[in-house]
């Protein structure tokens, strides 16, 4: 029996609220966003659907098109990123216009 199991008397399962679609369009819900200097505004969060590659034209919820300029996947600059996999995005946009919660389509 695991500590958990024991701390709360049954098993807990956890779910996950997040549909994983490879085949579908580009979709990526904003996590964080941050300006950093030298560098651009980076939007970080999980990939729910698609594929996205460097120097995409990309859409956010705001109504914004903007380039990804750069993709980094755990620590690594990458040249693309599918659905299931935490990124962060290089982008073009203002960090101004860009909130979290918002989506990045393509």
């Amino acid at each position: 029996m695991g500590f958990f199991s024991k701390l709360f008397g049954k098993k807990q399962t956890i779910t996950s609220k997040v549909t994983i679609d490879e085949d579908a369009a580009f979709q990526m819900v904003i996590e964080d966003v941050f300006d950093i200097s030298g560098v651009g505004t980076v939007v970080t969060g999980l990939v729910t659907a698609g594929s996205v590659n460097q120097g995409d034209l990309v859409k956010l919820s705001c109504g914004i098109d903007t380039v990804v300029k750069k993709i980094q996947c755990n620590r690594t600059v990458v040249q693309s990123v599918c659905a299931g996999q935490n990124a962060g995005l290089v982008i073009e946009a203002s960090s101004k216009v860009v909130k979290k919660g918002m989506t990045v389509t393509k």
